[in-house]
């Protein structure tokens, strides 16, 4: 097991059904959209509790505030707290890939997404309980993944790859899509050169990021092999035709535009 993970007390993961709480969101609370002081001392003494080895950078309205901020060394917290008390950021993100140990961030964008999910662990195993957050909006969460030692070597030119279709029991399950047919929601996979923003960040629509499985609850769970092969056949380069299957050993996807 990694000790790179949220906890600092290694403990036995827990392989509890994602059933409640991916794309949970949290629909029924009301979020202002001012970011107090209140929200910002909050968010600065936040930062004690994120593990040193983890690599945060700041952002504005989700967007990472640094230009170089993919290539540039790990930011100190000093650095990061004097960002936001002065007031040139709302937010942090934490930096996925290997400069965090080897975080993989599951993106479930949409309630049409978390079909997709529960469809990929029915044709495989339910994934781990994991540190999950949410925006707030429906449907919407990030879960986050340790990749597992043996995966790391593997994983090193991977950044990202998204699935909008599955083909589950005989049909095919789509995201949903704006009115040109183009998929608006997505399952997406996240890693080296990516980020992703983290409780309790400003939302500019919710008005911040909330925890729906804190790092007080349980810690990184380290991502299945099964999980770890279905990512790396997805970043596969192969030369398709438009709109054909792409056929994998577990199951039948199709990629959106």
């Amino acid at each position: 097991m990694s000790t790179n993970n949220f906890s600092n007390n290694a403990s036995n993961i827990p392989n509890s059904n994602t059933e409640s709480h991916i794309g949970q969101g949290l629909g029924d609370i009301v979020q202002p959209l001012v970011f107090s002081d209140n929200a910002r001392q909050e968010l600065i003494q936040s930062l004690e509790s994120i593990p040193k080895g983890l690599a945060l950078t700041p952002v504005k309205n989700k967007r990472p505030l640094r230009s170089k901020w993919q290539n540039e060394s790990p930011l100190s917290r000093e650095s990061l707290k004097s960002e936001l008390s002065q007031e040139r950021c709302n937010g942090y993100g934490l930096r996925l890939g290997d400069v965090s140990g080897g975080k993989l961030a599951l993106d479930v964008d949409g309630p049409s997404a978390v079909s997709l999910l529960k469809a990929l662990e029915s044709t495989h195993e339910p994934l781990p309980k994991s540190v999950t957050f949410t925006s707030g909006k429906d449907g919407r969460s990030q879960i986050l993944f340790q990749i597992p030692e043996h995966y790391r070597d593997r994983f090193k030119d991977f950044n990202r790859k998204s699935i909008t279709e599955f083909f589950f029991n005989g049909e095919t399950l789509k995201c949903g899509t704006d009115e040109n047919g183009k998929p608006i929601e997505e399952l997406d996979f996240r890693y080296n050169g990516h980020q992703s923003v983290l409780p309790p960040s400003y939302h500019p629509e919710t008005g911040s990021y909330h925890w729906l499985n804190s790092p007080n609850d349980c810690e990184v769970a380290i991502a299945p092999d099964w999980l770890c092969e279905f990512i790396l056949k997805l970043s596969e380069p192969k030369k398709i035709q438009k709109n054909t299957p792409l056929k994998f050993e577990y199951s039948t996807f199709e990629k959106g535009d």
